[in-house]
């Protein structure tokens, strides 16, 4: 699980996770799908703990999609990232299964 390799705490309190996810040919849309209902979730007044997420789609030089793409997210902590883990929303997109086809993962904090 993503939370388990997250810090205990940064200086700021704030944890910023960037993850830079390649999806399976075909599975594009249901990515979308899954993780629109994430963002809405994480962005509404249900995970106080979520400060921002956002998703972003990776374009080529001529502006199409690579299907690639990039999430950013913050936290109030490693605390909210483990709520955001185990809501609906973010629980239904786990258990999509093979979805994914790689993912690089850094966590971060502002200074």
């Amino acid at each position: 699980m993503m939370s388990d390799n997250a810090p205990e705490q940064t200086k700021t309190g704030k944890l910023v996770i960037v993850a830079t996810l390649k999806i399976k040919p075909g599975k594009e849309s249901r990515f979308e799908e899954l993780v629109s209902k994430m963002r809405e979730e994480a962005n509404s007044d249900k995970e106080p703990g979520t400060l921002s997420y956002r998703t972003n789609r990776v374009l080529d030089k001529e502006g199409k999609p690579t299907g690639a793409y990039i999430v950013f997210e913050e936290y109030k902590g490693k605390d909210g990232l483990t709520a955001h883990m185990a809501k609906p929303a973010t629980q239904a997109f786990l258990a999509e299964g093979e979805i994914i086809a790689g993912a690089e993962v850094a966590y971060a904090e502002e200074f």
